[in-house]
């Protein structure tokens, strides 16, 4: 979505205005984060934008027809088929279910949003993840916030289980073939195309949001290393002199026969 954006802006100024702009551009200017960006100049939210009337329509039309008892076998299958290409996936989720057989009779804290982290308590999550993303459709500013907020939440996997961000591209790619196949939504023609340009925003800004977490985490475990190796390099410098004035005293101390 973001390449085609770009494409689009691009020929809207002269090829050698944009090399001139590319030119006086900051470094600064370059690393600028998304999160900071007009709706305007926002590439996620004008690909969501770019949903018709009648693709919003269809989209909520197919997801009440799908959103049924089979729902939560389809989604299962989206994860299993995910854990087959994603070994770090299929760890986390068999990591999570065994710790969970031991925290039975310990209830989850009141305040807990992300709540479990088996596959099991992902598939209720992801139903409530599109639930809720069909009904922001008319507010992309909401949808983009609330998906990247959940990519964000991911973030600490990268550190704690080596997970990665191509898993959410493999996660996008097997979302659009399983729930692009299913007869509620091969019922419309055009469900099918308005249900992958969906996923396909949805899954970059979940990777957005997950390489913004894992920054973040990565940032806030630095600087709380950073005190401790500072006071580490102090001990050793005292201790360094200590023995520096151990050697003088000794070289320097009379001879007593």
């Amino acid at each position: 979505m973001s390449t085609e954006f770009r494409r689009t802006q691009s020929l809207r100024v002269p090829k050698d205005q944009q090399r001139s702009a590319s030119l006086v551009r900051t470094k600064t200017e370059r690393k600028i984060s998304r999160s900071m960006l007009k709706p305007e100049e926002d590439p996620a939210l004008c690909s969501f934008a770019k949903l018709s009337a009648h693709q919003k329509s269809v989209l909520r039309a197919s997801w009440k027809a799908i959103n049924n008892r089979t729902l939560g076998a389809t989604i299962k299958r989206i994860l299993t088929r995910l854990e087959l290409t994603c070994p770090t996936v299929k760890e986390i989720f068999s990591k999570a279910t065994f710790l969970g057989v031991f925290n039975r009779d310990t209830p989850a804290p009141s305040d807990s949003k992300g709540g479990g982290s088996t596959l099991n308590d992902h598939v209720k999550q992801l139903v409530k993840f599109f639930d809720e993303l069909i009904g922001s459709l008319d507010d992309p500013v909401k949808a983009v916030a609330d998906v990247r907020r959940v990519g964000m939440e991911h973030g600490t996997l990268k550190a704690s289980c080596g997970f990665k961000a191509d898993a959410w591209e493999r996660f996008g790619e097997i979302a659009m073939e399983v729930i692009c196949a299913l007869d509620g939504v091969q019922k419309s023609r055009e469900a099918p195309k308005a249900w992958r340009i969906l996923i396909a925003c949805a899954t970059d800004e979940l990777r957005s949001g997950f390489e913004e977490g894992a920054r973040a985490v990565s940032r806030k475990s630095s600087l709380n290393t950073e005190p401790y190796l500072a006071g580490a390099s102090a001990v050793s410098n005292i201790n360094h002199c200590l023995r520096h004035l151990q050697l003088e005293h000794t070289n320097s101390a009379p001879y007593n026969v």
